[in-house]
């Protein structure tokens, strides 16, 4: 790599576009992994995690901030498997 940011042909916000999606990733979806807590525990899911139960992956990442094409983006991996809801 050159150490360009790649261009993507979408429609994202200028703060997607300067984070790029690996940093957007982290910022949007990483920032959650707290209230998961130690999933290993006996007592496991804590209340906070309610919310998210009848709530699809896409929906998630757009209460996250995530714009229509930014969502379009991280799809392109392995999320598209999730079968959930994460086509918008």
């Amino acid at each position: 790599m050159d150490g360009k940011k790649t261009h993507w042909p979408l429609d994202l916000t200028d703060e997607e576009r300067r984070l790029g999606l690996d940093p957007m990733w982290t910022k949007l979806v990483e920032s959650v992994y707290p209230e998961i807590g130690n999933f290993a525990a006996s007592d496991w899911t804590p209340p906070s995690l309610k919310k998210y139960d009848q709530m699809t992956f896409a929906l998630f990442l757009r209460r996250q901030g995530f714009s229509p094409d930014a969502i379009a983006a991280l799809k392109l991996g392995y999320l598209d498997f999730f079968g959930d809801g994460i086509y918008i």
